[in-house]
C-alpha cells in the first residue's frame, strides 16, 4: 500500500481507519502494520460470547427460526469468519474462521442439522461415542434433548478452561 499523500505531496498521516472500524498503523514506508492479534482476540471473544449465549442462554438450543439462523450467519460474516456467496448461498470459512475453528464452534450453537452433529464432534469425542449418539437418535431420543448437555460438558472441557 502506498502512503497517504495530500495534494502538497506530504505524507498525510500514520493512521487510517478501515471499514470495520479497526485502526491500522502505517510504517514509514506506507506499509500496514495492523495489530492482527488484537483484532483476532476481539473477534474470538465475540465468537465465544455468541456460542455461550446459545449454549447456556434461556432460548432454545436449536433454533428452527430462519431469522435467527440468518442473523447468526450475518454476524459471522461481519466478524470476517465466513463469506457467503450471494448467488448460490454457499458458505466459505475465511482464514480467520479456520484459525478460530468457527466450524467446530458453530456445532455448539445448534445451527447444524442435529443428526449431523455426532460425526462432526469426532475430534472432541470418539467415533464409538458418535455411533452411540446416532443409535440413540435412531431409537427415538431427540437430538435437541440429548446434545445440549453433552455440548455443555464438551465446551467446559475443551474451550472454557483454555481461555
Amino acid at each position: 500500500m502506498k502512503p497517504f499523500i495530500d495534494i502538497t505531496g506530504e505524507r498525510f498521516g500514520r493512521w487510517e481507519r478501515t471499514m470495520s472500524g479497526a485502526h491500522r498503523q502505517n510504517d514509514e514506508y506506507g506499509g500496514q502494520v495492523m495489530n492482527k492479534e488484537v483484532e483476532r482476540i476481539r473477534v474470538e471473544r465475540e465468537l465465544r460470547s455468541m456460542v455461550e449465549e446459545r449454549l447456556f442462554g434461556d432460548g432454545p438450543w436449536s433454533p428452527d427460526d430462519p431469522k435467527v439462523n440468518r442473523a447468526i450467519s450475518d454476524k459471522l460474516s461481519a466478524l470476517g469468519l465466513q463469506h457467503v456467496e450471494p448467488v448460490t448461498g454457499a458458505v466459505h470459512t475465511t482464514e480467520l474462521g479456520r484459525e478460530l475453528n468457527v466450524d467446530t464452534l458453530m456445532l455448539f450453537t445448534g445451527l447444524h442439522e442435529p443428526y449431523e452433529v455426532p460425526d462432526c464432534l469426532v475430534p472432541l469425542i470418539t467415533q464409538a461415542e458418535a455411533n452411540e449418539l446416532r443409535e440413540r437418535f435412531d431409537n427415538g431420543e431427540r437430538p435437541e434433548e440429548v446434545l445440549p448437555p453433552l455440548l455443555r460438558q464438551l465446551w467446559r472441557k475443551h474451550y472454557q478452561a483454555k481461555h
